[in-house]
């Protein structure tokens, strides 16, 4: 007991000695200097990217079947990163898995555009020199990986500014927005 009388005690002298008077009504302060205004404004902010990354589907082809492989892509993921992981292809490891790429040298993304759950993508093209069927799995490995973004669910093509007709999944082609399942028969199982 004499032990909680004195730590009551000590700390009743440590209240009574901070140095802060009394006072029956309440006072104004000057605002402190932490907390003052900064001398001069500060410019935009600049957009931050969050720590950490996100599993991603990119889309490649295996044996004429389109395939995703899960990438790590830093959060929030933009459609930039994804185009950049598109072209850039397979990494060596996926190619010993006889993964590819039917994108490179044929198929050359400009530029892509979000507008709610569209995405719109700007392409160069040299699909004349190619098979009908890498080039209904080039434009697949596109639709695949972007629709597998949050919130975007169909995909158009632009050349020179001008709507595309793209190959679907069946061959047929089609200047109506794309979507995954339009390539779903192409799609190998996980």
């Amino acid at each position: 007991m004499n032990r909680r009388l004195a730590a009551l005690a000590t700390t009743a002298l440590l209240l009574a000695g901070c140095g802060v008077p009394a006072e029956q009504t309440p006072r104004e302060l000057p605002p402190s200097r932490g907390l003052s205004e900064p001398s001069e404004p500060a410019g935009p902010a600049e957009p931050q990217r969050s720590e950490g990354t996100v599993a991603q589907p990119i889309y490649f082809v295996r044996n004429d079947k389109l395939v995703a492989v899960i990438r790590r892509i830093h959060t929030p993921a933009t459609v930039d990163d994804l185009r950049q992981a598109l072209h850039a292809g397979p990494t060596d490891a996926e190619e010993d898995a006889d993964i590819t790429s039917v994108l490179t040298g044929t198929l050359t993304i400009t530029g892509i555009r979000i507008s709610g759950t569209r995405a719109t993508v700007e392409v160069i093209d040299n699909l004349t020199d190619i098979n009908r069927t890498d080039k209904i799995l080039a434009f697949g490995q596109i639709v695949c990986t972007l629709t597998s973004r949050p919130k975007v669910t169909t995909v158009t093509f632009l050349r020179n500014g001008q709507p595309l007709d793209i190959p679907r999944g069946d061959g047929s082609l089609s200047g109506q927005p794309a979507t995954a399942e339009h390539y779903r028969a192409l799609i190998a199982p996980a």
